[in-house]
């Protein structure tokens, strides 16, 4: 199977580019948020997940307002 398959050697491994988040998590303090429409609540809240799994392990939650929007934190 590996017969189509070319195996290349000292090909150098580029840098890791550096990926852009819509939502402003590497700006925010401990207190901060800010709000997204009903739509982006929940893919918000994992993208704050995951953002803190590969950083700093912020912890972040989030709250559905009165309004329909969501309100996304910074609580550590």
């Amino acid at each position: 199977m590996s017969g189509n398959i070319t195996i290349d050697k000292d090909v150098p491994i580029p840098e890791q580019s550096d990926r852009r988040t819509k939502y402003p998590f590497a700006d925010m303090q401990v207190g901060d948020s800010f709000a997204v429409p009903e739509k982006q609540g929940r893919g918000a809240f994992t993208a704050a997940v995951n953002w803190s799994r590969r950083h700093n392990n912020a912890k972040f939650t989030y709250r559905r307002l009165s309004d329909g929007t969501y309100r996304i934190w910074r609580v550590s």
